[in-house]
């Protein structure tokens, strides 16, 4: 209903059935959440599942086909984790309290519309595909083994408290000049062999490379605002180059 609080331990919605979230809603999760049949957002970003603090501490996300289409997700309290075992489509915010996780680096995640992600906690993903307009609230930070891309989307980084975007050993693949808009942002390229940008003329505000292999350059000219790190591994601009200014 409009407005309304539950608090569950578990939910399963059959095959056949609906759970219908009407506008400010607020689902309150400790322990699996798995979709069989349709979960309905009517209220959009307004409505969230909220993850609770509970004995066993992991909450799951479960469903018979991907993928899982969710409101706004909310870990609001240190110790409490999502772990999602389904490919999510998110259409509003996801808010990761500090001492908090949600890990989903075995699965995609997609936003569909324009959203703040908040993360002071662990936020990890494999796949995160932006459709719309991503804000990074100031300090936070979040990792991608996967790939990071922005089909018609964007990544807006914070002017206040840096953000910290690692990719592991997985690429980052804007398409375009202007679909990442670096902020006060840190990128670290880390892992095995992560990938640079696509897009030719990306800016940065820093860059680390902290690669155990080698850091992929695949455009002619990147934009360093102001620091250009070496940490670990190497760097291959292959047959282009990596414009600093």
């Amino acid at each position: 209903a409009n407005g309304a609080q539950l608090a569950v331990p578990g939910l399963v919605i059959p095959s056949g059935h609906t759970r219908s979230m009407m506008g400010s809603a607020t689902l309150g999760l400790s322990g699996v959440l798995r979709n069989e049949g349709f979960l309905m957002s009517i209220g959009g970003g307004t409505d969230k599942i909220q993850v609770l603090s509970y004995a066993e501490r992991v909450s799951v996300l479960q469903a018979s086909a991907s993928p899982f289409g969710l409101p706004s997700i909310d870990l609001p309290t240190s110790g409490t984790t999502l772990r999602t075992e389904v490919d999510l489509m998110v259409s509003g915010n996801l808010t990761v309290a500090a001492g908090a996780a949600f890990e989903a680096e075995a699965r995609k995640a997609t936003f569909s519309l324009a959203n703040t992600l908040t993360a002071n906690g662990l936020c990890q993903f494999h796949d995160l595909t932006l459709v719309g307009t991503t804000t990074l609230a100031a300090g936070t930070a979040f990792r991608v083994t996967g790939s990071l891309t922005m089909p018609g989307g964007m990544l807006t980084c914070s002017g206040g408290a840096a953000n910290v975007i690692t990719i592991d050993g997985g690429s980052f693949d804007n398409d375009a000049p202007g679909d990442f808009s670096c902020g006060t942002s840190r990128v670290v390229f880390s892992g095995q062999n992560p990938k640079l940008p696509l897009g030719n003329l990306t800016t940065f505000f820093d860059v680390e490379i902290a690669a155990t292999g080698t850091a992929q350059a695949r455009a002619a000219t990147y934009f360093v605002q102001r620091k250009w790190i070496a940490s670990t591994g190497a760097y291959d601009a292959f047959s282009v180059g990596a414009a600093q200014e």
